[in-house]
Formats: C-alpha cells, sequence, structure tokens
C-alpha cells in the first residue's frame, strides 16, 4: 500500500511539473517563425510581453486573447499569430515587412525567451 501511494504521488508530481519549454525560431531568407510551448501559467506574462514590445496607440491588446489571425499594427507590421494558453505561433514575412519590423521581431523572439525561461 505504502508503496502504491509513492507511485501514484511521483506520477501526479510528473503529470502536473508544469516546466516543460519549446521555444523554436526559424529565420530564413523568405520569412521568420517563432514557435513556443510552455507552462500555461506563463501565459499572461507572455501577453503582456506582447502588448509591451508589439503595441502601440489603437492596435489590439494580446492580454486576455486567444487570437488565430493576420494582423497589420499601426507600424504597417504584417504577421500571423496564433496564440493560445501555452502555445504561441509568429509567422512573419519579410518582402511584405521594412527591416525595422524584421528587427522588432528577432528582438521579440530574444526578449520572449527571457520571459519564458524567468
Amino acid at each position: 500500500m505504502r508503496n502504491l501511494l509513492f507511485v501514484l504521488l511521483l506520477l501526479t508530481g510528473c503529470a502536473h511539473r508544469g516546466d516543460y519549454l519549446s521555444f523554436k525560431v526559424n529565420d530564413s531568407d523568405e520569412t521568420f517563425q517563432l514557435s513556443a510551448e510552455y507552462n500555461p501559467d506563463k501565459t499572461e506574462q507572455v501577453q503582456e510581453y506582447l502588448d509591451e514590445k508589439l503595441t502601440t496607440g489603437n492596435d489590439a491588446s494580446f492580454e486576455n486573447a486567444e487570437i488565430d489571425a493576420t494582423m497589420t499594427l499601426n507600424d504597417k507590421t504584417h504577421f500571423y499569430i496564433r496564440s493560445n494558453p501555452g502555445e504561441l505561433l509568429i509567422r512573419f514575412n519579410k518582402s511584405e515587412n521594412s527591416k525595422a519590423s524584421y528587427l522588432k521581431m528577432k528582438e521579440l523572439s530574444k526578449g520572449l525567451k527571457d520571459v519564458l525561461t524567468d
């Protein structure tokens, strides 16, 4: 009985570990893509970071939102985003955007990794 309780506690601890992180950036000649799977408890931090780095003025907020859309920000940055608790995908076509927008996305990816690993 004691061994069974230990195994159940061990399995429960593993199932709820919650520190899984997959973070990938693909930067080719045509596209820049960021994909992340992370602990859903970090979703609010991710959304706040996206708001801080991407939105100005009348841009849509990323906070408290599940998104599956192509977006164009006020600065004309154009990209696809899918955001759900614990998941993020951003796909950015370089030929449809300025160099400044591309550099903004690269910087976003570096900072986002820091947010997720804190």
